[in-house]
Formats: C-alpha cells, structure tokens, sequence
C-alpha cells in the first residue's frame, strides 16, 4: 500500500462511509434482470424510474480506492477534523482558496464551535463524518453504527446544507443493514454509488442514484456481489466497474449510464500488478516491454513511457505508482538488500511521455519514519493544485472526566497550493495555507 499521506488522512479522520436510502427494485437494466426488493427504514419517500442517467459529466467525489479527500467547492476545500471532543463531537473546516485560511466552517464571532448553535459543530457520530459538495450543496455522509439497532444516533443518515453551512437538516436516515461503499460519482446534481443490503444469507449488490437535495434513491442497475463489482472511477457520463472475471484474473469494465451497456476495456492476471485510475488515465504495467503504460480511457489512446524499464518481478527493487495528471507520472522506487529485505533506497521520480530518463522528486517528507510524497488533492484553479505538503505534529486537546483538559500526540494536514509546473519538477516552491486551530 502506498505511504501517501492521503492514505495517513483517511485513516486519521476515520471516515467509513455506509448507508443509503431504500432503493426501487423497478428500474430496467439491458444487461441483467433487477434486483429484489429489500425492506428498509428510511425517512425519505423512494422513488421509482428507470431515468437515471447523468445530466453532464462525471467526477469522482473521493480519491482512487475511494481515499476522503474532503468536498471541493468552487472557492474552497471542506474537511473535518482528524480528532474528536471527548463526547465524541467533532467540526467541519474550510480552507479558502483566495485567503489561504483555514476556518471553522461559521461566521458567528466569538463562537466557541462546540454546541450545536454552532453551523461547523458536529456532535457523536459513530463513523465519523463524509463532506462533499453536489452542485451548489453540501453534503454530510454519516455512516452509523451496524448493528446498533433502531436507536437514531446509530443509524446512516445524510444531511445537505449551504455552502455556507447555513440551512442544515437531514435529508435521508438509512437503514442499519445497508452500506454505501467509495469511491462515488457525480454528475453535480445526483451521486452514483454501489449499495449494498446485508440479508440473512446473503447480500444484494446494485448501483443507485441518490438525489441528496430531494431526499431520494433509485435503483440504476444491478451489480454483481459474486464477482465484487464496484465503482472504480468515471469516464464522461460512464462509470468505470472493477470485478474479478468469471475465468479468472480482473477487469475493468465500463458502464454506460444512458444505456446500460456494459464493455471491458482492460483486464489483469491475478500475478500481475494492479492498474491504478487518474481521471480517464489508466497507468498499467506492460508485461512484454515493462514499461509504464498509459491508457486514456476516453480515447483508447495508449503511450508507453519509454524512458524507464520497471524492475524485475521478485527482484529486491519496487517501483510503485503515486501520482499521474497531463501526461506525467509520479513513482516511487524502493531498493532492498538482497537476502536481508532491508531497505536501503528511497526515491521519488516523475517520468513523462517524451522518452527522456527518470528525473528525481523532492516534494516529500518524513512521516511514521519513512519517507512520503507531498500528496495532491484537486485542482486550485487551471495552473495550481492544492496539495498535502506535509503532517504536522501537534498536541490534541482532550477533556478527561473530571472535566480538565490533558493533551496526547497526533498529527494533522498541512495545506498548501503549487503551480502545477513546480509540482511535476519536485521544486520546493509551495505556499502553505495558514494554521488551524485545534
């Protein structure tokens, strides 16, 4: 698994997501006959129609694998907090692209953002917290607890609300046997995910369109459980399925959500190396030429990067893939003793289509006692990322019984932007975003 420290994050934030509202078993498929019916609670009226495809492009709203990355707004980026009060509470954060700060999500002065007054508060809520942004609204994913019975706080449940955070409410409680899984998509006015519903002896997988402001879900299409068919990334107004294949090995296959259609565009041995998905680029490893391998879904467009020849399988040296945007590759190469398994190697290099060599990569940091490549989120603007620069260490408060406040370690995000020129150099020139408070 890769160090990235969007990986550290992730698990930092403890953002599992699940949950979704009752779905419609009505929806027609071209490809496979619809699901059963399940029976579930849900706060919200279902709806049925088989309507469901997207009305412009698709996006992600997390990361490759389903990584929380926060909800990107058109000015800034929404997160929570890494840490909880000691009665399980937490805050909504907003880091302004224009100002560089990073704020509670609340314009009330003097607000001691730890009550429920207050629009960036967030009380217990087993799971954590998801933020993304659809279109002009704010969501809040809340996974639950499974199996925490009927009881409201351990129920899934999603809430919408402005931008600004005003205007919150609940849209949607779900159901404790249903789970939401990552990463989802959206065209800016729906979310497409995988749901799953735990039965007895068995679990029903389909793909569902959730309209987080009118408080729906619709059923799409099926999935497969047997093959663990899940979303992977988008392409256009398709999603992009993974699955293991029927004769073995994976694939990955794309769904057209105006149709239905589904067509495999790459599969993989269970020996060879994973492909991993930037946007519409697939980087692969070539088995025959072994070089990185550059597919554009959207275009079927392939490029080999023959500047690099990747390492010999079961040799002491790694090469791992972190990073890939307009036409640049991120990796890092890992050498190891032979015999020992010590690691004796470090370094990050990007690699591009011209055919030039390796250049080295300097933009990490040492994080856990390795070291770790300075993370890229999302886009700033056309020339500039938004960017993990590093993790601080800091002293999280805590309040203990009696009521006094003790400290313990951790560590938390250090935001920053860059010219995307500098990014792919590795040159040290980024602009951090000021300090947050704890």
């Amino acid at each position: 698994m890769q160090k990235n420290a969007l990986f550290a994050l992730a698990l930092a934030a403890c953002l599992a997501l699940s949950g979704c509202a009752e779905p419609d078993a009505g929806a027609a498929s071209r490809t496979v006959s619809a699901p059963a019916q399940s029976s579930v609670q849900n706060s919200a009226q279902s709806t049925q129609s088989a309507d469901t495809a997207p009305a412009g492009p698709l996006r992600l709203l997390q990361g490759f694998g389903g990584v929380p990355l926060g909800g990107f707004g058109p000015d800034g980026l929404y997160f929570v907090t890494p840490w909880a009060r000691a009665d399980g509470s937490f805050n909504l954060w907003y880091a302004d692209y224009a100002s560089r700060q990073i704020l509670p999500l609340c314009a009330a002065p003097s607000c001691p953002h730890d009550s429920d007054s207050c629009t960036s508060y967030i009380p217990l809520s087993p799971g954590g917290a998801l933020p993304e942004v659809v279109g002009e609204t704010l969501v809040l994913f809340f996974p639950g607890q499974p199996g925490g019975g009927s009881d409201a706080s351990a129920l899934p449940r999603l809430e919408v609300m402005g931008l600004d955070g005003s205007d919150r409410r609940e849209a949607l409680r779900f159901a404790a046997n249903q789970t939401v899984e990552r990463p989802m998509a959206t065209d800016g006015s729906v979310i497409y995910a995988r749901l799953n519903t735990y039965l007895e002896k068995t679990t029903e997988a389909e793909l569902v369109c959730i309209d987080p402001v009118k408080g729906t879900c619709r059923t799409v299409c099926p999935l497969s459980a047997e093959q663990n068919e899940w979303v992977w990334g988008c392409v256009g107004s398709s999603l992009i399925l993974y699955r293991t294949g029927e004769a073995g090995g994976y694939e990955l296959v794309r769904l057209d959500l105006a149709t239905l259609e589904r067509e495999t565009v790459y599969q993989w041995a269970e020996d060879q190396p994973y492909p991993s998905l930037f946007g519409s680029t697939l980087v692969y490893e070539n088995q025959q030429d072994r070089r990185f391998h550059l597919l554009d879904l959207a275009t079927g467009q392939d490029t080999a990067l023959s500047g690099y020849t990747l390492p010999e399988p079961g040799g002491s040296t790694q090469a791992t893939v972190y990073d890939c945007d307009a036409g640049h590759l991120l990796f890092e190469e890992r050498v190891f003793a032979p015999g020992t398994g010590t690691l004796e190697q470090e370094r990050f290099y990007t690699l591009s289509a011209d055919g030039s060599a390796p250049k080295e990569w300097a933009l990490t940091y040492s994080y856990l006692g390795e070291t770790t490549a300075a993370s890229r989120v999302t886009d700033l603007d056309q020339d500039h990322y938004l960017i993990i620069l590093s993790q601080q260490d800091v002293s999280l408060p805590q309040t203990g019984a009696d009521g006094t406040t003790y400290y313990v370690p951790g560590t938390k995000p250090q935001y920053a932007a860059i010219s995307k020129a500098d990014y792919w150099a590795g040159t040290p020139n980024a602009e951090p975003f000021g300090d947050w408070g704890l």
